[in-house]
């Protein structure tokens, strides 16, 4: 069996990191790459005049901003879709039922969207600064009636603990949570020599398809099993695929 003591590094932002994700033969520690900060300039008002048929989150920390920090509102009869299992979680503790995408991600957010929903429904859309832009793009190239509002913006960390946590000898993997982490660790954070070692000893893990994807683009080999936008899952697929090994 590995050793207890080794752990699978998450890069999660503090504002959405959970002790609630259950372990399994590795530790888990959180070292954020990314602050997330709630946008001044939006107003849920502005939800309200637009008074949309559709609402889509795209993160649990956008779901707790938007009823928490802003005090936002919706009618009845709006459908809400959630990007994956987690962000659903976050709606149905405030009673609400969302719907989720068969593929968790942006992609399945559109494909979801366009197959299920008529045009004719006005969608609001919830972001990070940090989007990939695929739903936006959607709404936009189809001609969708919709707003799209930017709930939180994220940004670089200047200063923080992941070098030391991922290039320690007991940490196995690192599991990469957003497109935009993928950048901010493999494009500025980390030098070329950083990027080698890390390479040679650790698997590098993503938590779905678009952050697969820009690993690949920055040329970071992503290791199996390849996460589908639910971070609990994922640890549970690492532990059946590596906690039996010897």
């Amino acid at each position: 069996m590995i050793p207890v003591e080794r752990y699978l590094l998450t890069t999660r932002p503090a504002s959405k990191a959970t002790s609630k994700i259950q372990k399994n033969c590795f530790d888990l520690i959180n070292a954020p790459v990314t602050e997330l900060k709630p946008n001044p300039g939006f107003a849920s008002k502005d939800v309200n005049e637009f008074d949309p048929e559709i609402a889509v989150f795209t993160s649990s920390y956008g779901v707790d901003l938007y009823f928490d920090h802003y005090m936002g509102s919706f009618k009845k009869d709006v459908v809400l879709i959630a990007i994956g299992n987690e962000t659903a979680g976050s709606l149905a503790k405030r009673g609400f039922r969302a719907v989720v995408p068969e593929t968790r991600n942006s992609s399945g957010v559109v494909e979801l969207l366009e197959q299920k929903y008529p045009h004719g429904m006005k969608v609001a859309l919830f972001i990070s600064s940090k989007s990939n832009g695929v739903i936006q793009e959607y709404l936009e190239r189809t001609g969708r009636a919709h707003m799209t509002s930017l709930l939180y913006k994220a940004d670089p960390i200047r200063e923080n603990v992941f070098l030391n946590k991922a290039l320690d000898v007991k940490c196995f993997g690192i599991i990469v949570t957003s497109s935009y982490e993928a950048r901010v660790i493999f494009g500025n954070l980390l030098d070329k020599t950083e990027k080698e070692r890390l390479l040679e000893s650790k698997k590098i893990f993503a938590i779905g398809a678009p952050t697969a994807d820009q690993l690949e683009k920055l040329k970071i080999p992503v290791a199996q099993p390849l996460g589908h936008s639910d971070i609990q899952e994922l640890v549970n697929d690492i532990g059946k695929a590596y906690c039996s090994q010897k």
